[in-house]
């Protein structure tokens, strides 16, 4: 199976000369429907059957392309990007890590952690970070496993659950 590099093919659609765009509900980014622009995706993997899905024999729309197909779910700047599927923001001063779904409710979850230390008396090692996410484990109870816990001192038996986001 051939392994799709999403940055390298949005380097390529973000590098593409753009003919006409337009924001808001109905948007869309128009570059030109020609051998030229499909040999520079086609190299990077995407192929013409796709990029002709998105367009007429003039005009391709690089938005819907990039956001159908998967290569982008968000636009900063006229730009397409790819961010993670999870977010968290950590704060230094409080020692709170909190996950966000999506990198605006980390943003904004940001501001305002930044906001409420400022109110605080400050050390000047206050900290807020937003990170990305590839992994989670958390301790949960383990009901499969079947020894007595109290022979060994404890309550009961915990083992980790992971999630991880990168798949």
């Amino acid at each position: 199976m051939k392994t799709i590099d999403k940055q390298a093919i949005l380097n390529v659609l973000n590098g593409l000369e753009v003919i006409e765009q337009n924001g808001g509900e109905d948007a869309y980014i128009l570059v030109e429907n020609n051998a030229a622009n499909h040999e520079k995706l086609n190299a990077v993997g995407v192929p013409s059957e796709a990029i002709n899905k998105y367009g007429d024999e003039e005009t391709f729309c690089i938005l819907a392309l990039a956001f159908s197909e998967g290569y982008a779910n968000e636009l900063e700047y006229s730009k397409l990007v790819l961010r993670p599927d999870k977010f968290a923001v950590y704060d230094t001063t409080y020692n709170e890590f909190n996950l966000h779904d999506t990198y605006k409710s980390a943003l904004a979850d940001y501001e305002a952690a930044k906001e409420s230390i400022m109110e605080e008396s400050l050390s000047g090692d206050e900290q807020v970070f937003i990170l990305e996410v590839k992994k989670v484990a958390c301790i949960v109870e383990d009901k499969d496993r079947e020894d007595d816990p109290a022979e060994k001192g404890f309550d009961g038996w915990c083992k980790w659950e992971e999630t991880d986001f990168d798949k």
